[in-house]
């Protein structure tokens, strides 16, 4: 597994691959403003769901210390839910999760979320009032 310790970076684009998982290292990027993760094989957002080792893999309260992200597109991919550490992205204004397998979404958590596109239930746009 690679570890990022990029403290700068504002913008990372991993579209188009073939990730089953995020790892929890990008997660934890403090500068990171727009991650584009669309067109993956995306189930997890925590790391590896398969590793074992407890030292590699956070837990779902942990893995979110990018808190000047805002912008998030995971369209898709194969997510069945969002992480409750979502909520620690407080920045977030632009969120993208159309063509998952999302069943629920987080409780609201305080965020400038201005968009959200989504094929949940149907809708495929909603916005929110800022």
């Amino acid at each position: 597994m690679i570890i990022l310790f990029c403290i700068r970076i504002q913008k990372l684009c991993a579209n188009d691959n073939e990730l089953s998982f995020v790892p929890a290292s990008i997660l934890q990027i403090p500068t990171l403003k727009k991650l584009n993760l669309a067109r993956n094989n995306i189930t997890s957002l925590c790391g590896d769901p398969d590793e074992s080792d407890e030292n590699s893999s956070m837990t779902d309260s942990e893995t979110w210390g990018c808190t000047a992200l805002k912008v998030l597109n995971l369209s898709n991919n194969k997510l069945e839910c969002l992480p409750r550490g979502i909520q620690g992205a407080l920045g977030l204004t632009k969120l993208v999760v159309d063509n998952n397998k999302l069943r629920n979404f987080p409780m609201p958590w305080k965020c400038p979320l201005v968009s959200l596109l989504n094929a949940f239930e149907g809708c495929m746009l909603v916005r929110l009032a800022a």
